[in-house]
């Protein structure tokens, strides 16, 4: 959350949203883990997904990338500039993409596993607010934040933006 909000709150508002000009958003999902673990013993299980999510926390914080949320289907919701405004957002966001690709390939390799990763970025104004009851959360909606699914956003990361010149 950024700290101007995080104050607001912290002072007793209730009602807390602030504008952000450039923000990069995505969303990113994991494939095949579920398939992969159904036959390792459960500890094995945790301790592998453990080892992933460790690398992808390393690789947003290599990129400033700002981790939302986890998902429940091995995804994760995440910005760049809306915490620590940034005018290279958006290339922040693809190489943070990137990397997670490259775990994923360094996992499958380690492992004989077959996981991949669909990603979904977009970039542009959002609202980030505090939502919720008991438990807020902080949400983001926009032309920005049109990544709640994969499918849904304007830009596609993947092994096909490797092959371009210059990328």
């Amino acid at each position: 959350m950024p700290e101007p909000e995080a104050r607001r709150y912290r002072e007793g508002e209730e009602n807390i949203s602030t504008q952000h000009r450039d923000v990069s958003v995505i969303y990113a999902q994991f494939l095949g883990f579920d398939e992969f673990s159904r036959s390792l013993p459960s500890e094995q299980s945790v301790s592998m997904l453990n080892s992933i999510v460790q690398a992808f926390d390393g690789a947003a914080e290599r990129h400033g990338v700002e981790q939302v949320r986890s998902m429940q289907d091995n995804g994760l919701l995440a910005t760049c500039g809306l915490v620590v405004p940034r005018v290279d957002h958006a290339s922040r966001t693809i190489a943070f993409a990137r990397e997670l690709d490259d775990i994923l390939d360094n996992f499958n390799d380690q492992n004989s596993a077959n996981l991949t990763i669909r990603v979904g970025i977009d970039s542009g104004p959002v609202t980030s607010g505090l939502v919720g009851g008991a438990l807020h959360h902080l949400r983001t909606v926009g032309r920005g934040c049109r990544s709640g699914s994969p499918g849904a956003c304007r830009h596609r990361v993947g092994r096909h933006l490797r092959q371009q010149p210059g990328a």
